[in-house]
C-alpha cells in the first residue's frame, strides 16, 4: 500500500469521474489501513514479488499461446497446414 503505484491507484479511484459499482469517492477518501512496519512488508514483497511476476509471464505466455492456437486450428483442420509427416514425440499428460 506504500508504493507509488497504490497509492497513486487509490487516489485515482477518489478523484475519477468513472462510476465503480459499489465505490464512491467519500469511501475510498475515508479508508482505512493498517500498515505494517516496513521491515515486513520488504520481507513479504521479496518473498511475494518472483512469484506475481511468474503469475505476469504466464498470462503473457498464455496470450501468446491462444494466438497461435487460434492462427494454426482453423489451418490444421481445414487441411492447409499438414503435419504427418511431423514427429513430435512422446507427449505426457
Amino acid at each position: 500500500m506504500t508504493s507509488r503505484d497504490s497509492i497513486s491507484h487509490l487516489v485515482n479511484c477518489a478523484t475519477g469521474k468513472a462510476a465503480q459499482p459499489g465505490l464512491n469517492q467519500a469511501e475510498v477518501k475515508d479508508l482505512k489501513f493498517i500498515c505494517p512496519h516496513l521491515v515486513l512488508l520488504d520481507v513479504f514483497n521479496n518473498l511475494v514479488s518472483p512469484i506475481v511476476k511468474k503469475q505476469l509471464k504466464n498470462g503473457s505466455n498464455n496470450k501468446d499461446l491462444s494466438k497461435l492456437r487460434d492462427l494454426l486450428l482453423p489451418k490444421l483442420l481445414s487441411g492447409e497446414l499438414d503435419v504427418s509427416e511431423l514427429e513430435l514425440g512422446h507427449v505426457s499428460h
